[in-house]
């Protein structure tokens, strides 16, 4: 019997707006081989959206108001007008929407990405380049939301992933390098004061939020700090990262009772590291206890390297990367060919100067399909032996650990709370964050049993840390227009398979997630609503959203191949008729009619705790809200 907890006396986000997704206006749009949707197969799709009452769609957005024959601002052309139609579909269902205006920066300004070529652009003149952008972004929102009256059109996404120039930096930029970003932090923001001037200059400042920086890195979110310090004209904060933490397989960990107790590294640059500050002329000693798997021994290669590293490095890094170790002698290196197959200890001692900052860590970059596994990582001062890291055995999962590219000691809730968290860690309460994309990125077949759990796991771990609203990548599979990309994006021939569904003019039969995905949307979220923070154990758990018409709804999701009877205790009696609604991927059957799932049973709560059980990979939304 597992033990679960709702702290619901005090919210930790008291303005919810829900769960959003990345769903481009694409259904209609002209295509060089006709793959566009027809009217009715852009309603059905658009009808799944508004039945998981989705809050907020986010859009790739171009220049399709200037007609290339004419030469001119027309916005009456055949892009135009399936823009229009899509945004009156989301309008007609109460979804709001995110305009992404540019996507790469600053190619979508200065004319150099492969995103668009706008009419205005200029790459040998930054500033002229800058003011078209900035008014296309002010009569963007007078076409649209003004004279069109596309009212649900609230926030401009202002680019996509800028911490790298998409495009070519401008000459008059500062320059640009991977180790100083901050040129190009300072160039996007420039693009954003120019758009909120225009808007402004217009009165249509109002009529939107703006939202950024939008930044694919929340390991650090290092553009996100910036941004809080320097961007004084944007309204929501957002950055993202995937889960590319991969599920156990055939790795052998050492288990404790069923649960994982290792982490292991199958893809060259899996790294994991905890903070520490270091005592000066100290004596450290570091131990890992690993062992390598050696899927092909005849071309076993790379390395392996454990120790103490420098905590002003983004990463611990190795391999390709230059080793950002703390001094000459405070990293080992290791050589996989040579290490056993069973679990090891290896040691070494090393001596600070002075009093440091610092990351201890393993990197690996074994290659040709083997991998690393550890046990445990210790770091102890001599001579006495006290041990500094915390969770050193991974009997925890991976608490207090920053992961990347790992898997074993995997309770995952743990990395998505803790990425939300870096970026909310640089923002006021009144600073709003959104957790602008997430997936399962090591994994990309969203058919696979185990995908709505993992999906809902982030969703429950992102409202847990009081995120205001958070977007998946992607609603369905889409076709994007006159593309044919195959790539290893899950792009095949322009057909972008990240969804909850395959594109219509493949099937009509979503996957198996989507049912997870969607009774979670349809019962959570909207302006004004409150989520109260859950605390589970074990790949277990929980989150509580009061909606703004007062009903209640608990979201339960078991993270694993054993099912769980659990307890659930609440801190303030509650008194509610709760519907549950039950997601069990070996039960649940996808059809083309892809109706939300019913209610399965009732729970009378009144008081401060109820029992359940939840199946492998299950999920449980119990909801006052009655169909």
């Amino acid at each position: 019997m597992r033990n679960l907890q709702l702290k619901n006396s005090t919210p930790v986000c008291g303005d919810f707006w829900g769960n959003g997704a990345v769903y481009h206006c694409f259904a209609e749009m002209p295509d060089d081989e006709n793959r566009q949707y027809s009217p009715k197969m852009a309603e059905l799709e658009a009808d799944r959206a508004g039945k998981m009452r989705l809050k907020i769609a986010r859009t790739m957005y171009r220049c399709w108001g200037w007609d290339e024959q004419q030469q001119a601002w027309t916005w009456e052309t055949p892009e135009c007008r399936a823009l229009y139609r899509w945004l009156q579909r989301m309008k007609d269902r109460g979804i709001t929407v995110a305009l992404n205006t540019g996507w790469c920066c600053p190619g979508d300004v200065n004319g150099t990405s492969w995103n668009d070529n706008p009419p205005w652009a200029d790459r040998d003149n930054w500033e002229k380049s800058l003011q078209g952008y900035a008014d296309w972004v002010s009569e963007t929102v007078r076409q649209l939301v003004v004279l069109r009256g596309f009212t649900n059109i609230k926030i401009l996404v202002l680019f996509t992933e800028p911490r790298k120039p998409g495009g070519v930096m401008p000459a008059t930029s500062e320059p640009f390098s991977e180790t100083n970003r901050e040129p190009m932090f300072r160039l996007w923001n420039d693009c954003v004061n120019a758009a909120a001037a225009a808007l402004r200059r217009d009165g249509l400042r109002d009529k939107v939020l703006l939202m950024g920086p939008n930044c694919g890195h929340l390991i650090s979110a290092q553009m996100l700090k910036w941004t809080a310090e320097n961007a004084t004209e944007i309204d929501l904060y957002s950055s993202h990262t995937y889960q590319w933490n991969e599920e156990p397989e055939d790795c052998d960990p050492t288990e404790d009772g069923g649960e994982l107790t290792t982490i292991a590294m199958k893809t060259p640059g899996g790294r994991f590291c905890q903070k520490v500050t270091l005592k000066p002329f100290t004596t450290y000693k570091v131990t890992v206890c690993c062992r390598v798997v050696k899927r092909d021994p005849l071309h076993l290669s790379g390395n392996i390297l454990f120790g103490a590293f420098d905590r002003s490095q983004e990463y611990i890094s190795g391999g390709g990367d230059p080793t950002n170790r703390l001094t000459q002698h405070s990293v080992k290196m290791l050589d996989p060919s040579k290490m056993s197959t069973e679990f090891c200890s290896y040691s070494f001692t090393f001596q600070t100067q002075g009093e440091v900052a610092a990351k201890v860590g393993v990197f690996s970059d074994i290659k040709h399909e083997s991998y690393l596994i550890v046990n445990s990582l210790s770091l102890t001062e001599q001579p006495d032996g006290l041990e500094l890291l915390q969770n050193g055995d991974f009997a925890q999962g991976p608490l207090n650990w920053d992961t990347f590219c790992t898997l074993g000691a995997s309770d995952v809730y743990y990395d998505w709370r803790r990425w939300c968290q870096t970026g909310m860690q640089y923002l006021r309460p009144d600073q709003p964050f959104v957790f602008d994309e997430y997936n399962i990125g090591w994994n990309r077949d969203h058919s696979r049993n185990e995908h709505g759990a993992n999906l809902a796991l982030s969703i429950v771990a992102q409202m847990n840390a009081g995120v205001f609203a958070n977007m998946l990548w992607t609603l369905f599979d889409q076709i994007w227009p006159n593309n044919h990309t195959t790539n290893g994006d899950s792009f095949f021939d322009g057909d972008h398979r990240w969804g909850l569904a395959p594109n219509l003019n493949r099937s009509l039969v979503p996957h198996k997630s989507y049912y997870a995905f969607s009774m979670i949307s349809k019962y959570t979220g909207g302006r004004g609503s409150k989520v109260y923070e859950g605390v589970g154990e074990k790949h277990l758990h929980l989150t509580m959203n009061e909606l703004p018409d007062g009903n209640v709804t608990i979201i339960v999701v078991n993270n694993k191949a054993q099912g769980e009877k659990f307890k659930i205790t609440l801190q303030k009696p509650l008194k509610a008729r709760l519907f549950c609604h039950r997601f069990n991927p070996k039960t649940v059957v996808p059809n083309e009619k892809a109706e939300i799932l019913p209610s399965s049973g009732e729970i009378e709560l009144n008081g401060t705790e109820f029992f359940d059980s939840i199946v492998p990979y299950g999920v449980t939304v119990y909801t006052s809200c009655n169909n």
